[in-house]
């Protein structure tokens, strides 16, 4: 998933920089390091923002080099995951990354849900997954693809001033065909 949609970023280009010695876990506000060096050469500050999981939280306080206090996480991180220190300078455009890319998942998936291009319940999980992404990276896009669209709502053909398009599927889908072929096999 690290490309560009639409001309859009869909995954932060600098993912690797700004990552840390060592792995973690999150419950609540408590984060536990395992190899960490919270208090170390580079030590974490209070209000430094921490990219854990791509959940954004701030420093409250640090105990010791594997022990720290932190603003709620969202979903507690039960396996141990890398984490990036994120220089304030880039928080708020990852926010927004972050936040534009929950609304296209979340989007794509009750637009799933609610298609009756296919059955739902007869797709398995990992599939609908695969297809949210598709989905939700159909719509990161800008500009959007206008004969991609008219295909997936149903138009058969498009005409713009001297120019028209017949396109040979006319059958009417709720859902983009790209996203279609991920569900058709099972649903």
């Amino acid at each position: 998933m690290q490309f560009l949609s639409g001309g859009q970023p869909w995954r932060d280009t600098e993912r690797g920089e700004y990552s840390q010695k060592g792995t973690i876990t999150v419950i609540g506000e408590n984060l536990f390091g395992f190899g960490t060096e919270f208090n170390g050469t580079l030590p974490f500050l209070p209000e430094e923002t921490l990219d854990l999981e791509s959940q954004l939280v701030k420093i409250v306080s640090v105990t010791d080099d594997s022990n720290a206090i932190i603003t709620p996480v969202e979903f507690d991180i039960d396996l141990p995951v890398r984490f990036r220190r994120i220089p304030e300078n880039k928080v708020g455009a990852l926010a927004n990354l972050y936040q534009r890319k929950r609304e296209a998942l979340n989007t794509a998936y009750l637009r799933l849900q609610n298609s009756e291009s296919f059955d739902f319940t007869q797709v398995s999980e990992g599939t609908l997954k695969k297809a949210q992404i598709v989905y939700a990276l159909e719509l990161f896009k800008l500009p959007t693809n206008k004969h991609a669209e008219n295909r997936a709502n149903g138009i058969q053909s498009y005409s713009i001033s001297d120019q028209s398009y017949t396109y040979k599927n006319g059958t009417v889908k709720d859902i983009p065909e790209s996203v279609y072929d991920f569900v058709k096999k099972e649903g």
